[in-house]
């Protein structure tokens, strides 16, 4: 139970943190909010599944005429299922660049960051990790400020060797966001 104390506690700090009140005008200049589900692709002993919601502190870093691109400082929160049961909380700043080809935008992503996660399984060997992800989505505008996203993430977990067990997670995640820009 104080276990679950700590990783709701730290998941509240990663929200505050990753909050439209915190956001500056000047660098960040848009906030989005994604709700996403995970599905294992490695764990022999069965599927490991998890969904959650992230909060995204946007910043363009380039907008050019064919390509914008972003920085993104993503806060998480999400459940396990499965395999095992756990709560994962994790931060990782991020780039996304969006091509303007059409009225639908399609974009990659990737990004690097740390995450901490509830799960006692061997894959991890440790409850803090390193996040990695790349993806690809579609962006359609619903308005000048207001932005509706579909996409696909490819996204593993590991300690990096820091533990004898670092077999990691890797995993096919979906997810749907809403961007405002203010």
């Amino acid at each position: 139970m104080l276990r679950l104390a700590k990783v709701v506690l730290a998941g509240a700090l990663i929200f505050m943190s990753v909050s439209p009140a915190m956001a500056q005008p000047g660098f960040f200049r848009e906030i989005g909010m994604s709700l996403y589900a995970n599905q294992s692709l490695d764990i022999d002993a069965g599927k490991l599944n998890s969904a959650g919601i992230r909060l995204a502190l946007i910043a363009p870093l380039s907008d050019g005429e064919r390509v914008r691109l972003d920085f993104r400082l993503e806060g998480q929160q999400g459940f396990f299922w499965g395999h095992d049961r756990g709560v994962e909380i994790a931060m990782a700043p991020a780039l996304r660049a969006y091509f303007k080809c059409w009225t639908l935008r399609p974009y990659v992503e990737c990004g690097l960051g740390l995450s901490y996660q509830s799960l006692d399984i061997y894959e991890l060997g440790t409850d803090f990790n390193f996040l990695s992800f790349a993806g690809l989505g579609l962006s359609l505008p619903l308005s000048d400020t207001v932005h509706i996203e579909l996409g696909y993430r490819l996204r593993h977990i590991s300690n990096a060797g820091l533990d004898g067990c670092n077999h990691g997670v890797t995993a096919s995640q979906a997810q749907l966001e809403v961007s405002w820009a203010f």
